[in-house]
């Protein structure tokens, strides 16, 4: 073969290679995406991957998310400023500046910060490492060097020194073992407890644990196990147990403690919230009901005040199921996030009354024929729609956005407060409205009932 036929077909290789090499790294990386799309699951839970850099080694995300449910209903959600995922399914996922939070349905919840971490997502479970910080609305407050978190099973783990804070103390241990779900914690090892001094507000007996002369002394109590239940506000040292309370010292196989104190409970606040929410939907049937039965006695009956009574009932009733609709209280994840939500609710409140005080408007003009001082139709219109979706997106913004359910979900509410909008334009503008509402309620329960039912993988 002449060198200027080997230096053309080798021309041509190289021709080739520039073309095929691009094509099949392409090709290469489709595939993987495709394999972390199906693979990268646990339930209806997600993978928002960010922005995204391909490296020869590893795939680079950009403020990335990955949340889910729990077998029980609870959910989880783990963010990061980057994730590098080595191009091997199964490898952990590498985290940097980690945000993450446990949430039960009971309303307890845990907030996790780290500098590093690894996602295993075959077991649902968080290694964190370098400078860990972990705070629980049940009042717990800790500071671990490492940490792994068993998302399914409600539980926080280190094998490192940690420090842990509480409204009545201090108390280090060599290791420390948490269940988010039962309010339970385990020191062993170089257990070494500080308890305040204090007293109730307008008493004046001590709530410290008092075996001294002077109860309003605090107690350092060193021991080699501690068992805190924060449900049942109960402690127990186990293990050449020394207590010391002023000059007066304790020395025990085991030591007993019970204290106070009440952490904040979402529960309980997205319980209150709930509840004052349905007394104002109560109080729109209430107005409803009222304006269209005087209608009915004073004056003739059209077939609209039908309508207007028919379309009031399925947007309130709609009103309350899609609020109910997800559990607020595994949302209020910290003080910044309650402030928002709480005060967000004037919204709901003001919305949710409006809608009744806009219906007896609608009656009043459908009773009165329209006449001359009275509302014009679009005003009427106006006076439901316009409440009716600020409740949507108010309800959205607070109650389903935050819960990463899907972008189906996600977009309905936002999506049918515009319809909304423009069906307030009709002819019979607050049974079209009751309409929207009713099947916005019917998706809602559609998807809902489908994600619930997704095959847990993992």
């Amino acid at each position: 073969m002449s060198p200027f036929r080997r230096a053309r077909r080798h021309s041509l290789l190289v021709r080739t290679l520039r073309l095929a090499l691009p094509i099949g790294s392409v090709a290469i990386v489709a595939y993987y995406a495709l394999t972390l799309g199906v693979s990268w699951k646990l339930g209806p839970g997600r993978l928002n991957v960010g922005d995204v850099q391909l490296t020869a080694d590893d795939l680079t995300m950009k403020n990335p998310s990955y949340f889910g449910l729990t077998k029980e209903g609870g959910r989880y959600e783990v963010r990061a400023k980057k994730a590098i995922l080595e191009f091997n399914k199964d490898a952990p996922i590498k985290l940097i500046d980690v945000d993450g939070d446990l949430m039960q349905l009971n309303g307890v919840v845990t907030n996790l910060k780290a500098k590093h971490g690894l996602l295993d997502n075959a077991k649902s479970e968080l290694e964190l490492f370098d400078g860990i910080e972990i705070e629980a609305t049940n009042g717990l407050k800790a500071r671990l060097s490492r940490a792994k978190v068993f998302n399914k099973e409600h539980r926080v783990v280190s094998n490192h020194p940690v420090e842990v804070e509480m409204p009545t103390g201090r108390v280090r241990g060599a290791t420390m073992t948490m269940r988010t779900d039962t309010k339970e914690t385990t020191f062993v090892g170089d257990v070494d407890v500080h308890l305040k001094a204090s007293t109730p507000a307008g008493g004046t007996t001590p709530v410290t644990p008092a075996f001294g002369r002077d109860s309003r002394q605090p107690v350092d109590v060193k021991s080699e196990q501690l068992y805190v239940n924060d449900a049942a506000k109960t402690a127990l040292f186990m293990g050449g147990v020394v207590a010391v309370q002023g000059d007066s010292t304790l020395k025990a196989p085991e030591l007993h403690v019970a204290y106070e104190g009440k952490a904040f409970d979402a529960a309980h606040i997205a319980e209150r919230y709930g509840l004052f929410t349905l007394i104002v939907l109560g109080e729109s049937v209430l107005s409803s009901t009222v304006a269209v039965q005087t209608a009915f006695d004073v004056h003739h009956t059209p077939a609209s005040l039908y309508l207007i009574a028919a379309g009031g009932l399925l947007t309130v009733f709609a009103m309350w199921w899609l609020y109910f609709s997800k559990p607020a209280e595994s949302l209020l994840t910290s003080n910044r996030v309650a402030f928002v939500w709480g005060y967000g609710h004037y919204v709901v409140f003001a919305s949710a009354a409006a809608v009744g005080a806009g219906v007896a408007v609608n009656v009043d003009r459908v009773s009165e024929g329209g006449h001359e001082g009275g509302a014009s139709a679009i005003a009427a219109g106006a006076a439901v729609s316009v409440p009716v979706a600020l409740f949507l997106l108010t309800v959205w913004a607070l109650h389903v956005r935050p819960h990463h359910s899907g972008r189906v979900w996600d977009a309905l509410f936002p999506v049918t407060a515009g319809v909304v909008l423009v069906v307030g334009f009709t002819s019979e503008p607050v049974f079209a409205i009751g309409l929207v509402l009713a099947a916005l309620t019917g998706a809602s329960i559609a998807i809902t009932a489908h994600v619930e039912h997704e095959p847990e993988v993992g």
